[in-house]
């Protein structure tokens, strides 16, 4: 292949073709591109293989110079030939005369007649094991009514719309039930005072936000009641003649009170009740009780004032939020009763003590720590002002809440009765495993039916014209489930495909359809000729993506056909000499690749592998064989590099230049350990841990997959990463081969280990 489409120059040689040859390669490797040019081959097209033409440096080589054989090739340019033409070339086909097959044919029919009463029991046995579990069936009535009885008056009671179209309706309410049921565990399941107080939300039309409660620093209280001046000792100026016998009788306190007297004694000692009082004596005073004394004095005062104030602030908040209704729901009166007990006890006692200083100045007091009775009166209004932020976020997402709480009530009441909610489930369950068992036996019936339908069809159809291949073509149809179109003789030794009504389908096929009946009428002209008189004749079958837009019960049909073909293949005496295959469906490629061809040995392998790729750089396609025609997954491509890892690390200590290994095996084995134990084996970790017999191995087993997890997700740009040692890789190592042993699946470990 060469200077066409995506292959260069140099171009590509896929050279020492053998019987079965599988040919892989993404979209746009060039598949399609070799299946064209091998189309052209066959019609021996002498514009596109002319030099100049598109296949113009392209060339085959034949086994023996020339071809023998002619080359039949399916893909989009022979549906678009045969199957979208007006008219399709009829496929004629050697058989036996109807006349032999009569008795045969009256045989199947009354067969068939028999079967089908079997059908219609079994079909009325189905309907009554699976209406058991509906509204008024027997498992309902015992195991389901009640319960949703109380759901239904429990959902009313909360919120009448939540029971909106289903509540005069069992079935549709059964359904919701059973559709909420899983969502327990996913959804966030509200209580029913969360509940209530959305209901309350949405309900008010006219709900306004309420303001958040401002409370006054507990360090505006704290200050005052550390202040160091309530423990100093404050007395008058020592410089006076007789402030020594006052200091030393500790009656400084005793002395400011009368003297604050004097002014009202008309010269009359307040002390000793002689005439003595002079301007002099009075100026001593004055000095004792100086600036200082007195600065000292107002500030007492002035903090205990301050504290008096704050305080009466304080009780006065709390005091209106008793008495404001508005903000009722959000607490317990009989605890905020009891913290303004407690602040009212705590401020009645400092105050009282704060008095007792301004009269004693010399006295020391130590005023009560308040610190635990705030942090309760903050932690309260705390509490209440997230409710406030809750609701008023309630408030800004009404219309989202609204929609939602419906599922929402619904979802807590299912929360309260899950457990009778699940048994009704299992008893239901075992009614439709019953079902499934009575489905079993209807199905079988039914494709005993179609197997009847088929012999008879055979017998009917086996002719020497096109008919047969056209009642074959419209059987396959219907077995995959194909039964809105068929193929219709339509004169001249044509076919067209028409409706059941006998409309001809021009261009409503969809392409899944086309695909099939294109393929449908491929295989058959392998088996036949469009020439009355002739046989097939030798073939080489080229067929380029057969699967593609098919469903998988079709693709499983179209696979064991090309199966068939490849088997067949082997046999010398049979028509088909060689097929080629091209596909980009790695699962397709792989299951061709299990495949036997008829007498077929491992010295004498009849199959070859190819697979197409683009090259990085020129962008051109280019060849490669794969190894034993193994395409790697990236299941296997993640083995290859967990073995590159441990190899490494077992025969190499260098830790700088193993770096790069230590980084990613975290995450290779997590890779591997989720596609095979729980996409592949369906195993969750504690079932896994279960398995072993010692605690110590299943706690080395979760300390495994902790391990997988933390060194294989999101990089922290913060962080250190430190890599793990050879140890401990090597140790994880052991514990992720046991995990394949504890579960009986060694041998995929030593498969892919090798």
């Amino acid at each position: 292949m060469r200077n066409v489409a995506s292959y260069g120059s140099t171009g590509v040689k896929l050279d020492d073709l053998n019987k079965v040859n599988l040919i892989y390669g993404n979209n746009g490797t060039g598949k399609t591109t070799i299946s064209k040019y091998l189309r052209k081959v066959s019609q021996n097209d002498p514009v596109e293989l002319a030099p100049g033409g598109n296949f113009g440096a392209c060339n085959v080589e034949w086994e023996e110079g020339q071809p023998h054989e002619k080359i039949l090739v399916y893909n989009r340019e022979f549906k678009r030939d045969n199957i979208l033409a007006t008219e399709i070339p009829g496929v004629f086909v050697m058989g036996k005369d109807d006349i032999e097959h009569l008795a045969a044919i009256e045989g199947l029919k009354q067969q068939i007649k028999e079967k089908k009463a079997d059908l219609a029991r079994l079909a009325t046995e189905i309907d009554k094991a699976e209406s058991s579990y509906l509204p008024d069936g027997q498992i309902y009535d015992i195991y389901l009514k009640a319960t949703d009885d109380k759901l239904k008056a429990e959902a009313k009671s909360i919120y009448p719309d939540s029971l909106k179209n289903i509540q005069q309706d069992r079935t549709r309410r059964l359904a919701k039930i059973l559709e909420l049921l899983p969502q327990l565990s996913t959804h966030n399941i509200l209580s029913e005072d969360d509940l209530k107080r959305n209901v309350s939300i949405v309900n008010e039309s006219d709900a306004q936000p309420l303001q958040t409660i401002g409370l006054p620093s507990k360090g505006v209280f704290r200050k005052i009641e550390t202040d160091e001046i309530w423990e100093r000792v404050i007395v008058g100026s020592g410089d006076l003649d007789f402030s020594g016998f006052i200091t030393r009788l500790g009656m400084s306190d005793w002395v400011k009170r009368g003297f604050d007297r004097i002014s009202e004694t008309d010269g009359i000692c307040p002390f000793c009740q002689q005439q003595i009082v002079t301007a002099d004596l009075i100026c001593k005073f004055n000095d004792f009780f100086d600036e200082s004394y007195k600065e000292a004095e107002d500030y007492v005062e002035s903090q205990k004032t301050e504290y008096h104030r704050q305080s009466e602030n304080l009780i006065k908040l709390l005091t209106s939020l008793s008495h404001n209704s508005a903000y009722a729901e959000f607490y317990k009166s009989d605890r905020l009763e009891a913290i303004i007990n407690s602040l009212q006890g705590l401020f009645k006692s400092n105050l009282l003590l704060m008095a007792n200083k301004k009269n004693s100045l010399s006295d020391k007091v130590t005023i009560e720590d308040g610190t635990m009775i705030y942090q309760s009166v903050e932690d309260f209004v705390s509490e209440i002002n997230e409710a406030i932020i809750r609701r008023n976020d309630l408030i800004t997402q009404k219309k989202a809440i609204k929609k939602e709480l419906p599922d929402n009530v619904l979802r807590t009441i299912i929360f309260k009765y899950r457990t009778e909610i699940e048994t009704y489930c299992n008893k239901r369950r075992e009614a439709e495993q019953k079902a499934g068992i009575l489905k079993a036996q209807h199905q079988s019936l039914i494709d005993e039916l179609k197997a009847d339908g088929a012999q008879l069809t055979e017998l009917q159809s086996q002719s020497s014209d096109t008919s047969a291949v056209a009642l074959k073509i419209n059987f396959m149809l219907e077995r995959q489930g194909f039964t809105n179109f068929k193929v219709q003789d339509h004169g001249n030794a044509t076919y067209c495909l028409v409706r059941e009504n006998g409309e001809r389908v021009k261009d409503t096929l969809s392409e899944g359809e086309e695909t099939l009946i294109t393929f449908l009428y491929y295989i058959h002209l392998l088996e036949g000729s469009t020439e009355v008189g002739q046989d097939a004749g030798e073939l080489i079958a080229v067929i380029d993506d057969p699967i593609s837009s098919l469903d998988n019960s079709v693709l499983s049909y179209v696979g064991r056909e090309i199966k068939e073909l490849i088997y067949r293949v082997g046999d010398e005496s049979d028509n088909i000499k060689q097929i080629i295959v091209l596909t980009h469906n790695i699962n397709f490629y792989k299951s061709l690749n299990r495949l036997p061809v008829k007498d077929e040995q491992k010295k004498n392998p009849k199959k070859r592998f190819y697979a197409l790729e683009k090259d990085i750089k020129s962008r051109e396609t280019i060849v490669t064989i794969p190894k034993k025609g193994m395409i790697e997954s990236e299941y296997n491509q993640m083995w290859d590099i967990l073995k590159t890892t441990i190899a490494k690390i077992s025969d190499d200590n260098s830790d700088e230049e193993n770096k790069i290994y230590k980084y990613t095996v975290q995450n290779t084995m997590r890779r591997i350990y989720e596609s095979f134990f729980e996409n592949t084996c369906n195993y969750n970790h504690r079932q896994i841990a279960d398995q072993y017999r010692e605690a110590t191995d299943r706690n080395m087993f979760r300390e495994f997959v902790d391990w997988i997890n933390e060194g294989s997700h999101s990089a922290d740009m913060e962080d250190i990463k430190s890599l793990p040692s050879n140890e401990v890789i090597l140790n994880y190592m052991k514990v992720f081969e046991s995990a394949f042993e504890i579960t009986g699946n060694h041998g995929q470990f030593i498969q892919m280990m090798k």
